[in-house]
């Protein structure tokens, strides 16, 4: 239901009653592309202040009743829009509509508020400067974009931002804060009648000027490949191209989509399984679309730490090359085609997801009808589609590429780099192919696992996990790493079925797999569309009880742990986390590394892992959880046959005292070259079963969110610190 009030407010309800919960989301037609020289992070400021206080809410409360209520709130900034979301239960819809109504029209800018939510700012750009993807990322768009305003980052210039004035701000609020710019969504548990009828009445006084809308500079069309090489602080290398391409509305959007969804997207992604399965290059390889309301970009990331850039991409190449001149099979284009449909199921599983995406589309094309005419065109499109837009559009005089590292390539190295289209695109293509609802249920099996299920029938999604004890408190120094291990290995093939027909049978049914390990637990988790039901448990139960831990992959996977160590060192965050666990536990294993160490990671191979999981991975220890579009009746004995697979014995038993308290503060500091400063104070806590874990986590939630004490006195009060997040161990 669409509806256009007579001030211009565009009103967006859509009734969802799977859950008593409710969203609510304004969607501000204006983002960091619509600033003007010397506004450069004007509209992410507003996204700042906007729920900081109003003129009945002081700094603060609206945070503290939405989180009081047992909502949240947050916003977020892109380059055409200011999104402002809370969430809330249907009791709290009077609170949700009341809130967004006072914080969209009566902001409070004072002085005092802007000048401390502007440092605030400032830190969080620092905080920006020392993640090396982002800095990848800034350098490809400002690479890529030559004089549109997407060169520019979202969050501003530290330039520019300190020197906003209050006058400017205001200014900016109201040319771009009217009724005509502004699209509000609500979408839950409620009558779609009687929320308009509140809506009307609370924005009946909303006025504003109508927006007169400055051109944006457009880009020309580029007619040469561009190409940057940029060094910062970073164990890590990012290789990055990107493509022009159109708009969201274009007609090749839907074959672009699939295209990236063929090249990088998934395990059995064709970049995924060239760089990354069978050479090894790199650690992290992806293609995807950016398709905004101006015109976007085809975009190839790698990162990789030691190997030749020279050499990944010209790999890189050779794959690309595979798509805009070879064969792409009918299977690769409707496994890409599921996973469009995929993701339009599970963005709509939550009523957040649901009103971001009825919010998007409607900002974003003015077309209510869009969502359904793109899926549709994803369904028309064919194998020429795809090969035509490859080639009209992964072009070399249409590429850019961007590297940034610990150091800059060299001269003769870029030259290469530059030379390898031609060297790869020109040379003679011998030997081409031609395209031819309910309660959870708890049962407890025969073998003494534990399985607890709920029918959701209205979702058309089952997800399944199980969990077993493990992770680090089960190792010691000498095999600190084994059970992080075990989770990157474990779906990565079985006793029957190599990695890659693991990854394709899961794109094939548009699923998820993945293992975990943390603190306590480790175990496997699968999420599917349900129509897959059947041939998605036995997969799961086929990599959960017959793992390959095959040799190649494990060596591999260890080389990869071991950049992820090293990569670390970039991260302030981890840094300081690590030293923090590590000076708070001094015996208890809880002190180790989650990933392990290089000394560790020696000891560990093939013949370790499978004893672990044979050890670990049993019936008695097992607890599993399926929720989704189920019949228990008709599942429960496919599961008992399944789990009666498993070993029957009990796991070792571990003996750990607790952790003693310490007799005088404990403080280590560690001095690193970055612009931002982290500080983590703990206590130790009680124990999961303890008689004071309640009362921790309350005191935590007291402490914690937007409304907490310590962001109140620290971040919005005094501006001393961009985050402040209260956690347990």
């Amino acid at each position: 239901m669409i509806t256009k009030l007579n001030n211009g407010l565009t009103v967006i309800l859509e009734e969802s009653h799977k859950a008593p919960v409710v969203a609510f989301q304004a969607w501000v037609n204006v983002g960091s592309a619509d600033e003007g020289k010397g506004e450069e992070g004007l509209a992410h400021l507003f996204e700042h202040m906007t729920f900081k206080g109003t003129k009945k809410r002081g700094v603060g409360e609206i945070a503290k009743e939405v989180e009081s209520a047992g909502g949240e709130i947050n916003a977020f900034t892109s380059f055409d829009q200011t999104v402002y979301h809370l969430t809330l239960s249907s009791r709290d819809i009077d609170l949700g509509l009341d809130i967004l109504a006072d914080a969209i029209q009566n902001s409070s800018f004072s002085t005092k508020d802007l000048e401390s939510e502007i440092e605030v700012i400032l830190e969080e750009i620092k905080r920006s400067e020392d993640l090396p993807s982002r800095e990848a990322s800034k350098h490809l768009f400002e690479t890529a974009y030559q004089v549109h305003p997407y060169r520019r980052p979202v969050i501003g210039f530290v330039d520019t931002v300190k020197n906003l004035t209050p006058e400017v701000i205001r200014a900016f609020h109201k040319r771009w804060y009217v009724p005509g710019n502004i699209t509000i969504v609500v979408c839950g548990h409620f009558s779609s009648k009687e929320v308009l009828e509140k809506v009307q009445r609370l924005f009946n006084n909303f006025a504003g000027s109508i927006i007169k809308r400055p051109s944006r500079h457009k880009e020309p069309k580029q007619d040469m490949s561009r190409f940057s090489t940029n060094a910062g602080i970073t164990n890590e290398i990012y290789l990055n191209s990107a493509f022009h391409i159109p708009s969201i509305t274009h007609h090749d959007v839907p074959s672009l989509d699939l295209l990236s969804m063929i090249l990088g997207q998934g395990d059995n992604s064709r970049l995924w399984r060239d760089l990354r399965i069978k050479m090894g290059l790199v650690s992290q390889v992806y293609a995807g679309t950016y398709t905004p309301k101006d015109p976007g970009i085809f975009v190839i990331g790698t990162t990789f730490q030691n190997q030749s850039a020279i050499e990944i991409f010209e790999e890189l190449l050779i794959t690309l090359r595979g798509v805009r001149y070879e064969v792409v099979s009918n299977g690769e284009l409707e496994v890409a085609k599921k996973n469009v449909e995929s993701e339009l199921i599970y963005q709509k599983e939550t009523v957040d997801g649901l009103a971001k995406t009825r919010g998007y589309y409607l900002v974003n094309t003015g077309d209510p009808g869009f969502e359904e005419k793109y899926h549709a065109r994803i369904s028309e499109v064919k194998l020429e589609d795809i090969e035509s837009v490859a080639q009209r559009y992964l072009t070399e005089n249409n590429l850019t590429i961007t590297h940034y590292g610990p150091k800059k390539l060299t001269s003769a190295e870029s030259t290469k780099l530059k030379q390898l289209w031609e060297k790869v695109f020109h040379k003679k293509r011998a030997g081409i192919k031609k395209r031819g609802k309910g309660e959870f249920v708890r049962i407890v099996t025969p073998g003494g696992a534990t399985v607890i299920l709920k029918e959701t029938p209205e979702t058309g999604v089952t997800a399944m996990r199980s969990v077993f004890m493990g992770g680090i408190r089960y190792e010691n120094e000498s095999n600190n790493g084994l059970t992080s291990l075990i989770a990157r290995t474990l779906p990565l093939g079985t006793k029957r079925r190599d990695e890659l027909s693991v990854a394709k049978e899961i794109e094939e049914m548009a699923a998820t797999l993945e293992a975990f390990s943390g603190r306590n637990s480790m175990g496997l988790a699968l999420e599917t569309l349900s129509r897959h039901n059947d041939e998605a448990l036995d997969l799961f139960f086929e990599v959960l009880g017959s793992p390959a831990f095959d040799n190649s992959v494990v060596k591999r996977e260890k080389l990869e742990v071991l950049n992820e160590i090293k990569a670390q060192e970039d991260n302030p965050l981890s840094l300081v986390s690590r030293l923090f666990t590590k000076t708070l536990f001094k015996k208890h294993p809880y002190r180790l590394e989650m990933l392990g160490t290089k000394k560790s990671l020696k000891t560990i191979g093939q013949v370790e892992l499978s004893r672990f999981h044979k050890n670990f991975f049993t019936q008695k220890a097992l607890v599993l959880g399926i929720v989704g579009d189920i019949k228990i009746d008709t599942l429960m004995p496919k599961i008992e046959s399944y789990i009666s697979l498993l070993p029957k014995h009990q796991i070792p038993a571990i003996k750990l005292k607790p952790e003693e308290m310490s007799k005088e503060p404990r403080v280590h500091h560690l001095n690193i070259q970055k612009q931002q400063e982290h500080i983590i104070v703990g206590f130790l806590g009680g124990q999961i079963g303890g008689k004071d874990r309640y009362a921790l986590r309350v005191l935590l939630s007291l402490l914690s969110g937007q409304s907490g004490r310590l962001f109140t006195e620290l971040r919005e009060k005094r501006s001393f610190a961009y985050t402040v997040a209260p956690f347990s161990v």
